[in-house]
């Protein structure tokens, strides 16, 4: 009576790992500039740079809600850094607006991780949810983000997405040798 049980358990253990995922979690990296005005780059403090995005795609009805978000930097220290977080409307070119901002950033200089907390404005994520990263960027600081990367932190996700999160990287290292991209045809 054992051996049949034990052959049971192997064969649905290992139907378990070829059932697809109904959650699934992509991350793109960019380096686009979306404020082309000087002026307006002095009073933001550094160009305004669509960094990434990261879409979440789920088959599931159930609903899955998205309060906090963190990217941990993989890089030069850095002391300070600014950035918001922009939801992408179904069928509309992305535009960093006040009404597609989802959150602003806070940056952790310990642990070296911009943090998106948006648990007065939580997210259900649709069948596909698309969102914009925007960083501040100073000249100086330019190149210091060209040479690392940022990574989501796979324990601040929802559940369902965390074992799709392991190795994300919105990574920025590649695109130092490329040149800026325009918004309009890459984000739409």
């Amino acid at each position: 009576m054992k051996r049949p049980i034990l052959i049971i358990l192997i064969a649905s253990s290992s139907l378990q790992g070829t059932i697809p995922s109904d959650c699934l979690i992509s991350v793109e990296p960019y380096w686009d500039n979306v404020e082309t005005n000087n002026t307006r780059e002095k009073e933001l403090g550094g160009k305004w740079m669509l960094v990434g995005s990261i879409t979440f795609r789920k088959k599931s009805k159930e609903q899955t809600k998205l309060d906090t978000m963190r990217l941990a930097w993989n890089g030069k220290r850095i002391k300070n850094l600014y950035g918001s977080l922009y939801k992408k409307l179904p069928d509309k070119k992305f535009l960093p607006i006040e009404q597609n901002l989802v959150c602003d950033s806070s940056w952790n200089t310990s642990r070296q991780e911009l943090i998106l907390n948006f648990k007065d404005n939580k997210q259900t994520l649709g069948p596909i949810s698309i969102f914009y990263l925007v960083l501040t960027v100073p000249s100086e600081m330019e190149s210091v983000l060209k040479n690392g990367s940022f990574s989501v932190v796979q324990k601040e996700l929802p559940l369902s997405f965390q074992s799709r999160a392991d190795h994300l990287k919105i990574d920025l290292a590649h695109l130092s040798c490329t040149k800026d991209h325009n918004i309009s045809s890459r984000a739409s």
